[in-house]
């Protein structure tokens, strides 16, 4: 398992473990529209306007696993397209993914200051996004939906979108609250063809915005197999002021 990969993955998840059961009963007979379910979405988190008076955000919190015990976690993220996250792990170092927008960048103690290239650096771009929200059908060519589905008990709607390479994202959506519960993703990564299933919880309203405090990462790729990551939120804080400069890469 590479300690390096953690602090990415959890960086796309929240861009986005237990039990799904697809789940096609009546699902013709109340079935909407995609168009429909992810206008929903949008104002189950607040609605576009309250999004789009948010132009930064600063997040803190405590990232665990059985792998390496306790992290404190931190991102910072600013419009339109700059991300920054930050984990430090007691007795192995502080790892930073970063993406100015353009560059992909990560840096740790096992393997130094890297840009990253390639769809993994694609989807990284996508998913740090400020307003993405607000563009799902125009960032994910192909979304559609799907049906009906369960998320541990709970009656959701799927939508998929997949790229001529195999890569997919499978979104998992409330019926009842219209809230993103679920993200699934497939797609190749340094570590060659990877997994990621996140799922939101303890949504929590933070000015006008429903954020997700508690978030259940599992990654599976030939290095992290079945990696369990458990994020708690514990401090939100937006519209504050961060430079750019913060996200750019470091200087070799």
């Amino acid at each position: 398992m590479r300690l390096n990969n953690i602090s990415k993955s959890v960086l796309i998840a929240l861009a986005m473990a237990g039990c799904l059961v697809p789940d096609t009963r009546g699902a013709e007979a109340g079935r909407p529209t995609l168009d429909s379910v992810l206008a929903r979405f949008v104002e189950a988190s607040g609605g576009a306007e309250a999004i789009r008076k948010v132009h930064s955000r600063h997040i803190k919190g405590t990232l665990s696993s059985a792998m390496f015990g306790s992290a404190s976690w931190e991102l910072l993220a600013k419009a339109p397209d700059k991300r920054l996250t930050l984990t430090e792990i007691p007795g192995f170092g502080a790892m930073t993914d970063g993406c100015d927008g353009k560059v992909v960048w990560s840096d740790s103690p096992m393997a130094g200051l890297v840009e990253r290239q390639g769809e993994e650096a694609e989807r990284t771009r996508r998913d740090g996004l400020f307003y993405r929200d607000l563009q799902l059908k125009e960032l994910y060519p192909g979304l559609e939906l799907v049906g009906a589905a369960t998320v541990n008990g709970e009656a959701a709607w799927q939508t998929k979108a997949q790229t001529a390479g195999g890569s997919y994202d499978l979104f998992y959506f409330s019926q009842d609250s219209g809230r993103l519960i679920r993200h699934e993703a497939e797609f190749t990564g340094q570590n060659g063809a990877t997994r990621t299933v996140s799922q939101f919880g303890d949504f929590r309203p933070v000015d006008g915005l429903s954020v997700p405090h508690h978030i259940a990462l599992e990654i599976s790729s030939a290095a992290t197999s079945g990696l369990k990551l458990d994020l708690r939120i514990t401090e939100v804080k937006q519209n504050v002021e961060i430079a750019d400069a913060r996200f750019a890469k470091p200087a070799d």
